[in-house]
């Protein structure tokens, strides 16, 4: 098959491996300029069971579109052997990958249920769920791939009940007893996967007649009996997810994730908070007051909970940076993923503007994967906040990428800042004022409680600490915050 070109348009480069359903190549796809994987079904005795499996996968896994998840591209045939073509993954399968820790291990469970959620959605159970078919790229970012055994749970055409499928180290009691598939034994199936990560081996181990006896009939040992550092409430998780009864295991893999996501931010558990090492911000430290201006701090954050992007406009020097940076500040414990700056004041090439919020997220796009879908994979179902700064040079490519996320990622918020709107679907735009201007002619009292006196008199004392403000020099000070606008 090497240097074979399929269809016109996959050049086949490398073998990548070979299991028990087939060989899947490494392949550059002509016509996207992109490595690809396409999986070949074994050809000995496929028959049409196995050519049925190859385009339900196919069918199945082209449905799902989620971060966690290897996108199927394309399917065909040649000289019979039907093949799939898939998103190319670069990284080890969790069986080969080293042993994770256990704040990793639950940051993987986190990104299983994530996917296993997005596929039940959607009406499609896995079938199949093992350490095998899930890769680990070097990011950590998790993918679960193989659906060669999955299907739609309204499609009972490819399969005849009773029939068992599946790998025995991870198959669910009511599979072995003949009943269908469900989203149920799929989180079974993740259970001994969880077990596995935890402990270093199977809750269940010997022949395959005491393997299948003991996921009917036998008991499970807590995990944390093989390893005394797990948290009693990891225990729980996992013996609930390894119950016998499907009804008695968790209701969904999104209630799985709510478990550990609310477990996992406790005080009791704080030793194990490593997953997300990277600060959850990158705010510039201020080193001046913020003066004034809190009645529009309350009303942008009014808005914030109402629009999911809110641009800042007006003049240059009316303060629309220092302004956004303090409601960003104000709202990180709104965004525990991250609150994060995106300064393209120094940008000039508007293609850059999505390589610009990666730098700044310190996102890395794999392979020949965007920047914007890098973006996307990474900020799809987390509660982030972006600041960009500076759109008025670069409002074309700023509007096209605020919407393009927007549109992809439910929990994404934005403040921008720009001279002039996006002009985007559900933009908030909110206008910065001045800040309050004094009457020259009003006595010393009032005019020192003005915004942009206030500003003035802290900016002038970095410069000249004993200055003071008196009856004769406040008419002054207040012609000058005139003069300028009251600008900040």
């Amino acid at each position: 098959m090497i240097g074979i070109t399929l269809l016109d348009r996959y050049k086949i480069d490398s073998e990548l491996g070979k299991g028990g359903m087939g060989i899947v190549y490494k392949a550059h796809d002509i016509l996207l300029h992109r490595a690809v994987a396409i999986k070949f079904l074994n050809a000995d005795g496929i028959g049409t069971e196995g050519r049925s499996r190859l385009i339900q996968e196919a069918r199945a896994v082209a449905q799902l579109n989620h971060p966690n998840i290897v996108s199927v591209h394309d399917a065909g045939e040649v000289d019979g052997n039907p093949f799939i073509v898939m998103e190319f993954v670069e990284g080890k399968t969790l069986k080969e990958a080293a042993a994770p820790s256990i704040s990793e291990t639950l940051n993987m469970a986190a990104q299983i249920c994530k996917a296993l959620d997005h596929a039940h959605s959607k009406g499609i159970i896995h079938r199949d769920l093992k350490l095998e078919n899930i890769i680990v790229t070097d990011t950590q970012t998790l993918k679960l791939m193989d659906f060669g055994l999955a299907r739609s749970s309204d499609d009972s055409r490819m399969t005849e009940e009773g029939v068992l499928k599946g790998t025995l180290a991870y198959i669910a009691p009511e599979l072995i007893q003949g009943d269908p598939a469900s989203a149920q034994s799929d989180l079974y199936a993740f259970g001994v996967i969880l077990y596995e990560l935890l402990t270093g081996q199977a809750p269940f181990q010997g022949t395959i007649n005491t393997i299948l006896a003991q996921h009917l009939h036998g008991v499970v040992k807590p995990p944390s009996e093989h390893n005394a550092d797990i948290p009693e409430w990891v225990d729980k998780l996992v013996l609930r997810l390894l119950a016998k009864r499907p009804e008695d295991r968790h209701a969904s893999a999104k209630d799985v994730l709510r478990d550990i996501e609310e477990r996992s931010t406790a005080p009791t558990f704080a030793s194990l908070i490593s997953i997300a090492p990277r600060p959850k911000n990158n705010l510039p430290t201020q080193l001046t007051t913020f003066i004034g201006r809190e009645r529009e701090v309350e009303q942008i954050k009014g808005r914030m909970e109402k629009n999911h992007l809110v641009t800042l406009t007006g003049s240059g020097g009316v303060g629309k940076t220092r302004l956004s940076i303090q409601v960003a500040s104000e709202l990180l414990a709104d965004y525990p993923i991250g609150v994060w700056l995106v300064e393209l004041a120094p940008l000039t090439d508007p293609a850059l503007v999505p390589q610009s919020v990666c730098a700044a997220l310190g996102v890395k796009p794999e392979g020949d994967t965007s920047a914007l879908d890098a973006l996307i994979n990474y900020m799809h179902e987390k509660k982030i906040l972006l600041v960009v700064d500076n759109c008025e040079h670069l409002i074309d490519a700023c509007a096209q990428l605020c919407d393009s996320l927007l549109h992809a990622c439910d929990d994404l918020r934005i403040i921008a800042s720009s001279r002039e709107a996006l002009g985007i679907e559900g933009e908030n735009a909110y206008r910065v004022p001045s800040l309050s201007l004094p009457n020259p002619k009003s006595g010393l009292h009032v005019i020192e409680e003005s915004e942009a006196v206030r500003l003035f008199m802290e900016r002038a004392a970095t410069i000249l600490p004993e200055f003071e403000m008196t009856e004769g020099n406040a008419p002054a000070i207040a012609q000058i915050c005139q003069r300028l606008d009251g600008i900040a």
